[in-house]
């Protein structure tokens, strides 16, 4: 009933408004709209950079105020597809991967730290390149049967100050003591000897 409603509404707008009239509602009031500043609400967007992402998103969305003729997917991955490439265009390679990197609902809590210290979004990436770095180097030490017990734990004690001194030079100090604590214990486990058991991305 209430898909039906939104539906009508949008029709009688098309009637009411000009087509650039109608432009800016969507742009503001459609469910497309909604999704995009959910997902960009940890990335700064142009003006530009918005109503060109925009017009893809209104695109690809199932919402019941786009036109029955913009939904002309056969599948979600062919939509999924269509997405993907059609942002990297309007973005560039490296502002993609920023966006990517803000919607990332895994790393929110980093996000949030980095949009509450002013610092662009990726620093949070360069935080999580940090944290998959000593990932894969505590799992080798993990996993290495010629150390002894000992050994393995002033190992992960020398990863943990590593881990500190990388990610405060992105971060500063306040924003590496913000991180870590909010960072699931991944680098106190290293500084206490132990094996870390850090979050999949």
């Amino acid at each position: 009933m209430w898909n039906a409603l939104v539906g009508e509404r949008r029709d009688a707008l098309a009637k009411l408004l000009t087509p650039g009239e109608l432009l800016e509602h969507d742009m503001r009031s459609s469910n497309a709209a909604g999704t995009l500043k959910y997902e960009t609400r940890m990335f700064d967007l142009t003006e530009q950079e918005y109503r060109d992402m925009f017009a893809v998103y209104f695109k690809v969305s199932d919402g019941y105020d786009v036109p029955d003729w913009f939904k002309q997917f056969r599948s979600q991955q062919e939509r999924d597809a269509y997405k993907q490439e059609q942002l990297k265009e309007v973005l560039g390679a490296e502002r993609y991967t920023d966006y990517l990197q803000a919607k990332n609902g895994a790393e929110e809590a980093l996000n949030a730290l980095v949009y509450r210290l002013d610092l662009p979004i990726s620093a949070a990436r360069e935080v999580v390149s940090v944290k998959d770095d000593i990932k894969k180097r505590a799992v080798a030490i993990d996993t290495d049967a010629t150390l002894t017990n000992a050994e393995r734990a002033e190992l992960y004690k020398t990863l943990a100050q590593e881990a500190k001194e990388r990610i405060t030079q992105t971060l500063g100090e306040r924003g590496y003591t913000a991180y870590r604590e909010s960072s699931k214990n991944w680098i106190q486990t290293l500084e206490s000897g132990r094996t870390p058991t850090l979050p999949r991305q």
